[in-house]
């Protein structure tokens, strides 16, 4: 987990970092880490050892998204998205908190808001209510930061500000989701709205 922090600590701000080589293979190690919850699949860990690898890697990616979001593969991105989705809930809540936290911080792009919809595996539960409520609120604070834009007539990408920029990769996490039906073994659209209830 050191190793991890180390090298991301690497990877930030710096006066060289638009240059940095390693970024694309610190990706690699990431993926391997969220995928197998260890740096290979050979590697024998405690099924609680690698949750905590896997937060890890997921955290670190949240934090390198501050700089290099347009080097996170598609593959990552899913994959720490999944982090919400882990056995272990204490992972879960440690995960979605960050999450919620670099969204307020305005640290993360609000993209990363869909964990809290692929997070939720039970709907009359009262983290289904926590849940909500962070969804309005970033939401909301999508909201504050186009209004702030446009007063200001800043030259940053106002399209990041509209809470509908999360919905294309909320579509697209949810067709990658274990739990979205098969589309070519379901014609009936009721399959499908377990998923699509909000």
């Amino acid at each position: 987990i050191y190793g991890i922090k180390t090298l991301v600590k690497s990877c930030l701000p710096c006066k060289d970092a638009q240059v940095h080589p390693g970024i694309e293979k610190l990706m690699d190690i990431l993926k391997s880490i969220l995928t197998y919850g260890d740096i290979s699949p050979n590697m024998i860990s405690s099924a609680s050892d690698k949750a905590h690898l896997r937060l890890a890697a997921a955290k670190a990616v949240l934090r390198l998204t501050r700089q290099w979001d347009h080097k996170v593969p598609v593959d990552v991105f899913y994959l720490t998205l999944r982090i919400s989705q882990d056995d272990f809930p204490q992972m879960r809540k440690l995960f979605l908190s960050k999450v919620h936290q670099y969204i307020k911080e305005r640290a993360l792009d609000a993209k990363y808001a869909c964990a809290f919809l692929i997070g939720i595996d039970d709907y009359h539960t009262p983290q289904y209510e926590e849940f909500q409520h962070n969804l309005i609120e970033v939401s909301q604070i999508c909201q504050q930061v186009k209004m702030r834009q446009l007063s200001v007539q800043a030259d940053v990408n106002l399209l990041t500000a509209y809470p509908e920029y999360i919905i294309p990769y909320l579509v697209h996490v949810l067709a990658h989701d274990p739990s979205c039906p098969n589309i070519d073994k379901y014609e009936d659209v009721k399959a499908f709205a377990p998923i699509y209830w909000y």
